[in-house]
C-alpha cells in the first residue's frame, strides 16, 4: 500500500518569523512506519538497495531532471543539472553506508506522480507553500516503510543560482541550488527534519546561504540504522547511546535526547525516543554516529509541527523542562558528563522526567534571580513571550567564566540573546 508524504519542505523566512514559528527545539529523526498498523515498532522508511525497479538499478538510486532547468540566469561557475548532481555526490560520499545515486538524463514532462516509479527533479511555479524553496514527496510501502518514489519540486518564483566549493558567503537573494537541494535529498533518503540549528536537514535557511552543503553528524546518524554497509572498506567507528525516557513511570514518545560537547559546547547528535523497538520497551531512544568524545545531555521536549506524522501523539508532551542527565528537574548542579569511545554502545543512559515546568519562577527580576553555581547546569523555560529568566553566580576578579545557553535551534542563530549585569 503507497502512500506519499509531501510535506517536507525547506522554508525561507525572516529571523522573526523563524522565531515566532519555532519555539522548541528538534533532534534528527526518521520518516517512520508502523510494521504492519501496530503502533509501538517504528520502522525507518528507506530504499531497499538490493531491488531491480523502474528507478533503481545495480545498487544505485536512479533520478531524472527536468530538461527546462531553471528559468533564472545563472551567475556560478557551473549548472542546475551539475549542481543537483554534485549534492548527490555529497550524500553517496559518506563512509560506511551503502547509498549510491546515479543521474538518468533529463525529462521532458516531470510531475509529481508516486505512482509512476520515476524519481523526478524540477523548477516550477505556483503551487508552493509561503516561504517554500523547495518540496520532496516522498511515496513507500505503509506495510514496510520501503521508499517507491521521490519527487523534488524547486520554486522557480524564488531567485537561484550555483558557488563555487570554495565560496563560503552566498549573494542575498540568490538561494542557493547546490545547498537546496543537499537538503531536500535528505528526504528523499526517508530523513525527517533536524532542529540542531547547524544541520543540514534544518528546515529554514536564509536566501543565498550555502553553510548546508555539508553534511552535519546529525544529518547523516539517522541513516546508519537502515543504510549501514557492513563491506564498507572504511567502516563507521564512531559510537552509540541508548536509553529510554519515562515520564511519570510511562515510556514517552518524542523527546528530544542531545548530546552537547562539552569541550565546544556545542550540539553534536541527537535523536527522538520511540514508541518501542524490536529490543527495546516503549521510550526507547538511541543515537547513532556518535563521534569519541566527552558529553553533556540533554532530553527536551518537541513541538511537531515540523515533523512527520509518525509522532504526532508527541505533540502534547511539552510539560517538563529540559532536562539535563545528572541534575534534577527542579534544581541545578553539576551535570554527568558522559565519555563515549570509538565503536562503544553505551545503553542504560535513561531519564526520569518530572511532569511539571517553571521550576525557577518567578525570577523575572534581579532581586529575585536563581542561584547557579559556576561548573553546575540547569534546565529551564522561557513560558511566554513576557517572561524574562535572571541567574545568578559568584567569580572572583579575574576570573574566566563560560556560559553556554542552549535554546531554539539547539546552536542557530534563533538563540535568546543574554545580558550581563
Amino acid at each position: 500500500m503507497r502512500f506519499a508524504l509531501p510535506a517536507l519542505c525547506l522554508t525561507f523566512a525572516a529571523l522573526a518569523a523563524l522565531i515566532a514559528s519555532q519555539s522548541q527545539s528538534h533532534a534528527y529523526s526518521s520518516i517512520k512506519v508502523f510494521d504492519n498498523g501496530e503502533a509501538g515498532f517504528g520502522r525507518e522508511v528507506r530504499w531497499e538497495m538490493a531491488a531491480t525497479r523502474t528507478n533503481q538499478a545495480n545498487g544505485r538510486i536512479l533520478y531524472r531532471i527536468g530538461v527546462n532547468g531553471t528559468a533564472d540566469t545563472l551567475t556560478g561557475p557551473f549548472n542546475e543539472f551539475a549542481a543537483i548532481q554534485k549534492a548527490f555526490s555529497v550524500w553517496a560520499s559518506i563512509d560506511g553506508l551503502d547509498l549510491d545515486f546515479e543521474f538518468a538524463g533529463t525529462t521532458s514532462n516531470p510531475a509529481e506522480d508516486g505512482n509512476d516509479d520515476v524519481n523526478t527533479i524540477y523548477w516550477a511555479t505556483g503551487g508552493f507553500g509561503p516561504g517554500e524553496l523547495a518540496v520532496t514527496t516522498t511515496t513507500f510501502d505503509v506495510t514496510n516503510g520501503q521508499i517507491l518514489d521521490a519527487d523534488l519540486a524547486f520554486n522557480d518564483d524564488y531567485v537561484w543560482d550555483t558557488y563555487a566549493e570554495n565560496v563560503t558567503v552566498g549573494s542575498a537573494g540568490r538561494s542557493a541550488i547546490r545547498q537546496t537541494a543537499v537538503h531536500e535529498i535528505g528526504h528523499f533518503l526517508g530523513l525527517d527534519h533536524s532542529f540542531l540549528g547547524r544541520a543540514t536537514l534544518f528546515p529554514f535557511t536564509d536566501a543565498g546561504a550555502i553553510s548546508g552543503i555539508s553534511l552535519a553528524h546529525d544529518d547523516i546518524s539517522g541513516l546508519y540504522a537502515a543504510h549501514a554497509d557492513p563491506s564498507a572498506l572504511t567502516p563507521n567507528q564512531n559510537g552509540s547511546v541508548s536509553g529510554t525516557v519515562t515520564l511519570s513511570g510511562t515510556g514517552r514518545l518524542g523527546v528530544q535526547v542531545t548530546l552537547i560537547d562539552t569541550a565546544t559546547g556545542r550540539p553534536i547528535v541527537s535523536a527522538l525516543s520511540d514508541r518501542a523497538t524490536p529490543v527495546s520497551t516503549a521510550g526507547a531512544y538511541r543515537i547513532e554516529n556518535v563521534p569519541a568524545g566527552n558529553y553533556w545531555v540533554v532530553a527536551s521536549p518537541i513541538l511537531t509541527t515540523d515533523i512527520g506524522f509518525y509522532y504526532s501523539q508527541a505533540e502534547t508532551l511539552t510539560d517538563f523542562s529540559p532536562t539535563i542527565l545528572g541534575v534534577a528537574a527542579d534544581m541545578s548542579g553539576a551535570p554527568t558528563i558522559l565519555s563515549v569511545g570509538q565503536n562503544e554502545d553505551l545503553a542504560g543512559i535513561d531519564f526520569a522526567l518530572t511532569a511539571a515546568a517553571g521550576f525557577f519562577e518567578a525570577n523575572d527580576t534581579v532581586a529575585t534571580a536563581s542561584a547557579i553555581a559556576v561548573g553546575d547546569a540547569l534546565g529551564a523555560r522561557i513560558e511566554s513571550t513576557s517572561d524574562l529568566d535572571h541567574y545568578r553566580f559568584n567569580a572572583q576578579q579575574g576570573e574566566t567564566v563560560s556560559i553556554r545557553v542552549h535554546a531554539d535551534g539547539m546552536g542557530s542563530d534563533l538563540n535568546p540573546f543574554l545580558v550581563l549585569y
